[in-house]
């Protein structure tokens, strides 16, 4: 195949092309190439050639190591989107009722409360033009009652995105209305809000199976000023986002011992340069 090819003639070793040529077939040498990235030479003249010794497996090792985060960090962020839209729901509707969302004066704007109207709509198929089949539970509201025209929060909650319910949160008029919700996730509310904007943007990498390792991040959480430390002092890594996401795992699910579980993957990978997470590299530190 004429990528094994290439990649041999800038000096990486293939130990099985047929192994090789079945999974550029599968995953693709596009995709692939991200994970080569760090067994390439830098210096002058040297762009596009592999380092000595490198080999096709350690792509490979390299592009697991990827998957398996992944699917730690989805574990994580299921359990937060799940904790987040109900603490969300449930503060709002004690404190107003079920029907919270349809009172425009909760919001910042009119047109917040007519765009989370619109959403709820689209989700839960109210509109008329909407041909998908409906949930049996909406379908049962529709049926049964005409007013109030949309289901309350609780059902409410299980229809929007993690994305439609952040943004929400943002739209609120009440300061003390977001600060409740926040103190109940163990957090304050720039925090917050800026948490999970950045666990949507880790969630959507995540589904499209899209590398998180060694990726500078677009949308970057807030770092507390207290971990502005010699060990986090950057936010555009998977490090930061990980850390985020842990204060909300201990507040919302804490003894899943998550931290733990993605401390022994890392620690599990000894190619796995931690700089490139953003994670301090305890072993960089014990050898000096």
């Amino acid at each position: 195949m004429q990528h094994v090819r290439v990649w041999r003639d800038r000096g990486l070793q293939v130990e099985d092309e047929a192994e090789a040529v079945h999974y550029l077939t599968y995953i693709g040498y596009y995709r692939l190439s991200g994970y080569s990235r760090p067994l390439m030479r830098h210096g002058t003249g040297e762009a596009h050639k592999f380092k000595e010794g490198a080999r096709f497996t350690n792509i490979l090792d390299l592009y697991r190591f990827d998957r398996e985060l992944r699917l730690i960090m989805m574990d994580a962020i299921e359990r937060i989107e799940v904790a987040f839209r109900t603490v969300f729901s449930n503060t709002m509707a004690c404190k107003y009722g079920s029907h919270w969302y349809l009172e425009k004066k909760l919001f910042l704007f009119p047109d917040n409360a007519e765009w989370l109207a619109r959403k709820i709509m689209d989700e839960t198929g109210h509109a008329p033009e909407q041909k998908r089949k409906r949930d049996v539970f909406f379908d049962h509201y529709y049926q049964k009652y005409s007013s109030p025209r949309l289901p309350p929060t609780w059902m409410v909650a299980e229809a929007l995105s993690i994305n439609v319910w952040s943004r929400t949160y943002e739209h609120l008029a009440s300061h003390g209305d977001r600060k409740e919700i926040a103190r109940q996730l163990g957090c304050r509310v720039p925090l917050l809000e800026s948490w999970m904007h950045a666990i949507c943007y880790l969630r959507n990498l995540c589904a499209h199976h899209l590398r998180v390792w060694n990726r500078e991040f677009t949308i970057k959480p807030m770092i507390p000023k207290k971990q502005h430390t010699e060990d986090m002092q950057r936010n555009d890594r998977f490090y930061a986002s990980a850390f985020a996401i842990n204060v909300l795992m201990e507040k919302a699910c804490p003894r899943t011992g998550w931290w733990e579980r993605l401390m022994a993957l890392i620690d599990s990978k000894p190619f796995v340069n931690k700089a490139a997470t953003g994670f301090p590299d305890t072993r960089q530190k014990e050898e000096n």
